[in-house]
């Protein structure tokens, strides 16, 4: 599943290479990948310093499968907020 949605977005990334008047429809949907939120932490928490706490005191060792839950579920009633960074 993982590479499903990694292709995925590979495939938008070329497609809007190639042609920048591209439109992509349905991006939020992405980001209902229990997966694709997965692969984004793990990226991130290797970034050197991304371990220290943030602005609002959290740290990324916070990640948890009910913080992916709650996430995805913000995200489709659209009441996910971005914290300030």
């Amino acid at each position: 599943m993982v590479l499903n949605v990694l292709s995925r977005i590979e495939s938008l990334r070329i497609r809007n290479a190639k042609d920048t008047s591209a439109v992509n429809n349905d991006l939020f949907r992405l980001l209902y990948s229990k997966d694709l939120l997965t692969v984004s932490h793990n990226k991130i928490e290797l970034k050197i310093g991304n371990l220290n706490s943030g602005t609002d005191g959290e740290t990324l060792d916070n990640f948890s499968e009910d913080l992916i839950n709650k996430t995805i579920r913000e995200v489709r009633t659209q009441f996910f907020k971005f914290k300030p960074v």
